[in-house]
């Protein structure tokens, strides 16, 4: 009897965990990729922003670093949307 008991407190903490699990996984979700007329014109910002670093940049480590300024930049976007 205690067994099942034992049994039944597992399967149910297990439940538990798989819909706490599914909950935080639905709960970051990714915004719809942009269309391509958005793609361009965020490309083209970009190569206004970025187009005298990228000229700049002869070295492995120096191109690095402006794709590292890049990723933190985009990370700062709120809403991740360049527009």
């Amino acid at each position: 009897m205690q067994d099942r008991a034992v049994c039944a407190l597992a399967q149910a903490l297990f439940m538990l965990c798989v819909v706490a699990v599914a909950a935080e996984h639905s709960a970051h979700k990714r915004a719809p990729v942009p269309d391509a007329q958005a793609q361009e014109s965020s490309k083209k910002t970009a190569a206004e922003i970025y187009r005298d670093a990228f000229r700049q940049a002869k070295t492995a480590a120096e191109k690095t670093d402006i794709a590292k300024e890049m990723c933190n930049a985009a990370k700062g976007i709120p809403d991740g949307s360049a527009a």
